[in-house]
């Protein structure tokens, strides 16, 4: 076999047992979840390291695009892992049914802190926004994007532990915001 085929053909290989390895994670965490066998371990941290954070991972992704970050230096109480999961799905979701630039904004009142995610992309139809966090469930049924349909399931459990809920705001052909509100982090 030619050596440029053979690395080729290695490469697909090690690319797709990654992409298999991923998704046995993400069902893990997701029978964990709906078992109540994680253990949140919240922490102290900014708010907007861990958005740069999640927006630096995806830039790798998604070199073309944009993410707009609009976020003031906040603390905040919650588990860093499990949240920063959180940020990645919005922000993925939001780039991947998207071709705009989005926007991640947080809004901080005196009892909590507001993140929404927000696209110009091809919205969700108001049939289907009920069933988009159900664990499996995908709107687009054509085609394999190498989804199984947890993301949002992982999402909507993850914000169950740290006491929130996921908002979703979504007009066909507009775009969609997805937010949440964490408690505040009162300074003394």
């Amino acid at each position: 076999m030619d050596s440029k085929i053979r690395e080729k053909f290695l490469n697909k290989a090690h690319s797709n047992a990654m992409m298999i390895s991923k998704m046995i994670d993400r069902l893990s965490l997701s029978l964990k979840l709906e078992n109540n066998s994680v253990d949140v371990r919240p922490e102290k941290f900014s708010l907007k390291t861990l958005l740069e954070d999640a927006k630096e991972q995806l830039t790798q992704k998604y070199k073309k695009r944009e993410i707009k970050l609009e976020c003031d230096e906040v603390s905040i109480s919650a588990d860093k892992t499990l949240l920063h999961l959180v940020l990645v799905n919005l922000m993925d979701n939001a780039l991947k049914y998207s071709d705009e630039n989005i926007l991640v904004k947080v809004e901080i009142f005196d009892e909590y802190i507001k993140v929404s995610v927000i696209d110009h992309g091809m919205g969700i139809p108001e049939r289907e926004i009920d069933n988009i966090t159900k664990k499996f469930y995908r709107i687009s049924k054509n085609g394999w994007d190498n989804s199984l349909g947890l993301g949002l399931a992982l999402v909507k459990y993850i914000l169950k532990l740290h006491n929130s809920d996921l908002d979703i705001d979504s007009k066909i052909a507009a775009g969609s915001t997805f937010s949440f509100t964490l408690a505040a982090e009162h300074q003394n």
